[in-house]
């Protein structure tokens, strides 16, 4: 898909949609049950409710950038808001209100009090006008390689604490199994599989070798 964070259909694909885009929420970088947590992202705080849970307001952070420079704004928001509408059945956007400074409200056709932990996946990511693929995280897709992740040099990291890049870029080496992915590792091609499994004789050699 190019890339496109409403296209993310694999857990894979979403860790590597972290590094290239942020929504208005996002989980915390933690492992295990700590990563469960929401925080804001690109708002300036978790997404505040009427009693009902029906109408949720946010603030976006401002001088938020895409990786040409352009302004991230709240119509960004909204488009993918309104993507992510379309894939769900437990709900309906009805509208989205602009205000001053930043500030938007997005009314729901029922109480939903999950919003904040929904509009994490990477499926409610800004888009930018005119569909045109843009990153708001730390990386960026290079032009010559989409293979090739380098850095968003728009990303502020003052704005954002959830990311704390420490490479300058990224390669992704696509398998076809876990065997083949778990032989990179051993030869060490690469330095992580994003894949959630392991088979029995990579699990064994880790386990005789663990250095």
């Amino acid at each position: 898909g190019g890339w496109v964070p409403r296209l993310t259909t694999s857990a894979a694909c979403a860790n590597v949609q972290r590094a290239l885009s942020r929504q208005l929420t996002t989980y915390v970088s933690a492992p295990g049950r700590a990563g469960s947590v929401v925080t804001a992202d690109l708002a300036t705080e978790l997404g505040q409710s009427d009693s009902e849970g029906m109408n949720w307001s946010y603030t976006l952070k401002p001088y938020l950038k895409w990786n040409d420079g352009s302004p991230l704004t709240t119509l960004d928001i909204a488009r993918g808001l309104r993507y992510l509408d379309l894939r769900r059945a437990d709900f309906r956007i009805t509208d989205i209100e602009f205000g001053a400074n930043r500030t938007m409200i997005v009314r729901l056709d029922r109480p939903f009090h999950d919003f904040n932990a929904v509009i994490a996946l990477p499926a409610a990511a800004p888009v930018a006008r005119g569909e045109v693929v843009k990153f708001s995280g730390p990386f960026a897709v290079a032009d010559s390689d989409p293979s090739r992740l380098v850095r968003n040099e728009m990303w502020d990291p003052e704005t954002d604490s959830v990311r704390t890049p420490v490479v300058e870029g990224m390669r992704i080496t696509w398998t076809t199994s876990q065997a083949q992915a778990n032989q990179l590792l051993l030869n060490g091609k690469v330095d992580i599989a994003l894949t959630s499994r392991t088979d029995p004789s990579f699990t064994s050699a880790v386990l005789r070798d663990p250095v």
